[in-house]
């Protein structure tokens, strides 16, 4: 796995937006995952993608990737080469079908309207499922090329496109899993991610495994919540 944290450092250290979108992403995908049962090697698959798939951003050109607004058609040629880029420098993973297809297939539309014009149940599931938690993201945090929505708003967005770019049966499965987490006390939510860290290192028994590199991030997640939550209190 050592070759996982490379590209991760590359990306920290060339796009730091896009790494930290990653690591936002596959938090994500790790808590859908989670939440929608999936084995072990499904799990792993998923939150590889999840960490991994707009690592081919590296090879795109900067005045391209950082426009604000549309792109013409040439840059959005070059854009969407991007996971094709990303699974080609994937290729030290040796990664599986499930992996290599999430990563190439994440911008894919349930109605056939995306990058390489896969429709419905043609999209693999993992790409599906990557695709809820890329954009949930993408629409929450800050971006050069549009307004940052509010969690509502968001919620309206996904709600707007099921069926059309996102997979009908997973879109309200996704919203529950937040609108439960979001219900949760920040104590009860600790809790469940301290479980579920130790669950993860009796499943994969490695700490580097992306799984359980991607529950410790949210465990310091959580631990910062609250430690800036106290701060706020004491003042």
């Amino acid at each position: 796995m050592d070759f996982f944290f490379q590209l991760l450092a590359q990306l920290e250290d060339t796009l730091p937006d896009v790494h930290r979108h990653s690591l936002n992403t596959a938090k994500l995908a790790l808590k859908a995952g989670k939440y929608m049962r999936l084995d072990a090697a499904a799990l792993e698959s998923l939150v590889t993608a999840a960490f991994l798939h707009d690592v081919g951003k590296l090879r795109i050109a900067p005045a391209v990737l950082h426009k604000p607004g549309q792109l013409a058609a040439a840059e959005w040629q070059e854009m969407v080469k991007h996971p094709r880029y990303s699974l080609e420098m994937l290729a030290g993973l040796r990664p599986p079908e499930r992996l290599a297809a999430g990563v190439l297939y994440h911008h894919e539309w349930w109605n056939g309207e995306g990058y390489f014009g896969l429709r419905g149940a043609g999209i693999p599931p993992v790409a599906r499922l990557l695709a809820l938690c890329d954009s949930w993201d993408a629409m929450t945090s800050p971006r050069v090329y549009q307004p940052t929505k509010t969690r509502q708003e968001a919620r309206q967005e996904l709600e707007r496109m099921r069926g059309r770019q996102f997979d009908p049966a997973l879109v309200p499965l996704f919203l529950r899993m937040l609108q439960e987490e979001q219900s949760r006390t920040p104590a009860e939510s600790l809790s469940d991610a301290s479980e579920w860290l130790a669950r993860c290192f009796q499943m994969y028994r490695n700490f580097h495994n992306p799984v359980v590199y991607a529950a410790s991030l949210l465990i310091d997640d959580l631990v910062l919540c609250d430690v800036v939550a106290q701060c706020a209190i004491t003042r």
